[in-house]
């Protein structure tokens, strides 16, 4: 499952990162001039990669509904990738509508409703978890020494499992940190919220 969060979504598109799901934004995307996709070249990037569209704005998503609609009625292949596996009770094919419109500011509320839409993991696993910065995918770095000097001495000191990102432009290094705690905390939070209200 891939996603497409818009640039009112940058939060959302972290998180995904961070649970292991290629999401990228319209600015991974420029055009040949390196101008950001407008509403339609977005939609259309999300047609030709499969990416589902995670947006605060109604505009585009009614866009991206019918654009969808004609899509699943005339492209095969288009079909089968938003159909989901396992098949429901009744033995039939869920279809997954690969957009999804946002209502809330608040990031629980919003990672409760894709989880509820799509299904996503709720399990924060740095081995799984992908770049939040660059969506590159991370790397267990096996000799911590050969970076000891981007790494300030108190986290080099006490942690010794560290991560790099992939993508040679970014590199961004990754520990095991207090953050992780914050981490989890939100997720039970989101999975609280998803008992209670489904």
């Amino acid at each position: 499952m891939k996603f497409l969060c818009d640039e009112m979504c940058g939060d959302i598109n972290r998180w995904l990162r961070m649970l292991g799901y290629d999401s990228t934004s319209p600015q991974d995307h420029p055009n040949q001039d390196d101008s950001t996709p407008n509403d339609d070249e977005i939609i259309e990037i999300c047609l030709s990669t499969y990416r589902i569209l995670i947006s605060k704005d109604y505009e585009i998503i009614k866009k991206m509904k019918m654009k969808t609609e004609k899509n699943l009625k005339s492209n095969q292949e288009f079909t089968s990738r938003f159909i989901s596996s396992p098949t429901t009770q009744n033995g039939n094919k869920n279809c997954i509508f690969p957009c999804l419109l946002l209502r809330s500011t608040e990031i629980i509320d919003n990672l409760a409703m894709i989880s509820n839409n799509f299904n996503i993991r709720l399990g924060y696993d740095i081995n799984n978890a992908r770049c939040p910065k660059c969506n590159g995918n991370l790397c267990s770095i096996r000799n911590p020494e050969e970076f000891k000097r981007q790494i300030p001495p108190s986290v080099f000191n006490y942690h010794s499992e560290f991560w790099k990102c992939d993508n040679s432009d970014c590199q961004q290094l990754f520990w095991k940190g207090t953050h992780l705690e914050r981490i989890k905390k939100t997720l039970e939070d989101v999975k609280i919220k998803i008992t209670k209200k489904y």
